[in-house]
């Protein structure tokens, strides 16, 4: 009898390690062919015929994506992706396959990877952060990416904004569902993110949930993964990006500021009570999760440290300390007028 392919699609969301693990399949694609039959396609990967580590191809085609122009998949496109996805596993003959994309988070049509995948059993593979440690990141992440941000300049704004106007994004049993009606919640693995671990450790656990118990020879220590700045590094783009300034010259400072990406002071910090703020309103949807796809096991570990009697309010970008090398940095884009404007 004729063995069907075994699909693993990953559902990457964004700061729960989506980065490392792709570069991790991208750097060791000829080692998980030939030891354990683990294909990563080229096909679907990149944007528009660029090159890439992802498969952004393969998302946008399916219409995942937020550009409009893409919204109505052209079924020309995704024909010419099949077949190339057809020649490819035809020459390679994998036992399976591996494909991965941030912009499958979003809540398109989930038919339309059904229909791409037909004849072929799909496993999907969602990675979960506990939601105190996600909502940073994402803030961090939004922050460095959104220019005249619509929240203030604290971590709680916005998550309020992002509950107010994109409630579903913030719904880890939301995603989930909306996979599993396609897809049956036998064929999800569910990945978790362990708070002080490092990226090795998610990889680890990600390439065991689709079927590589044993990653020796795999070359995973050197794994890049994006940059975290400083919490003043943070400040001061955010201030940026709400200043008015012409297009290009805003763009050229953000970056040159997170390339720095640490100037010696800390990052953003959580407190206990900001911990189970963040984290209260998902508790029930955690034991829904926990019950579904890990046998009653904890989703995450829910120590968030004792709550204060006295909360010691919102988590605020700090005041902005403008050392000598973050001054050489905004100079090369900005001018001294618009340096001094950031902070008064």
């Amino acid at each position: 009898m004729h063995r069907r392919l075994e699909i693993y699609l990953h559902i990457g969301m964004n700061k729960v390690a989506s980065t490392a693990i792709q570069e991790a399949l991208a750097a060791n694609r000829k080692t998980l062919l030939k030891r354990h039959s683990l294909l990563v396609p080229e096909t679907g990967m990149g944007r528009g015929g660029r090159g890439g580590k992802s498969h952004f191809d393969l998302s946008e085609a399916l219409g995942f994506t937020n550009d409009p122009a893409f919204l109505t998949p052209d079924d020309g496109r995704i024909a010419a992706l099949r077949k190339a996805f057809d020649r490819e596993v035809a020459r390679l003959h994998p036992r399976s396959v591996m494909m991965s994309s941030e912009f499958f988070v979003l809540r398109r049509d989930v038919a339309r990877v059904r229909e791409f995948f037909d004849g072929m059993d799909v496993r999907i593979v969602i990675c979960l952060r506990r939601h105190d440690e996600w909502l940073r990141s994402f803030y961090a992440q939004a922050v460095q990416s959104v220019p005249a941000p619509k929240w203030g300049r604290t971590l709680e704004s916005f998550v309020d904004f992002q509950r107010a106007h994109r409630p579903l994004q913030l719904s880890y049993l939301d995603l989930v569902n909306a996979w599993s009606r396609s897809f049956g919640e036998g064929n999800l693995r569910l990945v978790i993110y362990r708070e002080g671990g490092g990226p090795e450790d998610v990889i680890r656990d990600f390439l065991s949930a689709v079927g590589v118990a044993d990653p020796s020879g795999l070359a995973l220590a050197d794994v890049r993964q994006n940059p975290s700045p400083s919490a003043n590094i943070l400040s001061i783009v955010d201030l940026v990006q709400r200043a008015s300034l012409p297009t290009e010259s805003r763009r050229a400072a953000v970056s040159r500021l997170v390339a720095l990406a640490s100037d010696g002071s800390p990052s953003l910090r959580l407190h206990a009570a900001a911990r189970h703020r963040l984290v209260a309103p998902y508790l029930a949807e955690y034991r829904e999760l926990s019950d579904r796809f890990l046998g009653g096991r904890p989703v995450f570990d829910l120590d968030l440290g004792p709550e204060a009697q006295t909360d010691p309010g919102a988590i605020a970008l700090p005041s902005p300390v403008l050392t000598p090398e973050i001054r050489r940095a905004l100079a090369r884009h900005l001018s001294r007028e618009e340096i001094e404007t950031l902070v008064r």
